[in-house]
């Protein structure tokens, strides 16, 4: 049995060719992704255009000679001071923000100390003395029955 691998390439090249085709009929459009850009804020460049009109002193007549594009919107890129400076911005407001959180949270843990503090009471204490007390009587008085029933 002879394997012919020109028609095996051939069949494997027709199947991924076919899913490409499926993925790319499947897929999102550009105007998707531009509305989804749109919808999250985000602003095309403005475009003018500026047409240039000529007179023909000949025929008396005006005609578009020229266009202009002017775009508005340009994105200028930083230098690198000005990139290590908003860095080092960010850092810095990132450690005096978990510094200020830290100093929030011991004061919040000062307070509580201090409201439980004055929140305790001796009726814990006292309640506690006169069960034991109690108890104590109640296990002398079961010892001396027990020694009046023994003897």
């Amino acid at each position: 049995m002879k394997i012919d691998y020109g028609k095996i390439l051939a069949y494997w090249f027709l199947f991924i060719w076919s899913i490409l085709t499926v993925l790319w009929l499947t897929s999102c459009s550009a105007n998707y992704h531009l509305n989804k850009f749109q919808n999250k804020g985000g602003v095309c460049a403005k475009i003018d255009t500026i047409r240039i009109t000529k007179f023909d002193t000949i025929t008396n007549t005006y005609y578009y000679h020229d266009s202009l594009v002017i775009v508005n919107d340009r994105f200028v890129p930083l230098t690198r001071t000005e990139v290590r400076y908003n860095e080092r911005l960010r850092r810095d407001t990132i450690r005096y923000n978990t510094q200020v959180i830290k100093y929030l949270t011991k004061q919040e843990k000062e307070k509580t100390k201090q409201v439980k503090a004055e929140n305790k009471t001796p009726w814990k204490f006292i309640l506690g003395a006169s069960l034991g007390i109690i108890g104590f009587f109640a296990f002398f008085l079961l010892v001396n029955k027990a020694k009046r029933y023994i003897n």
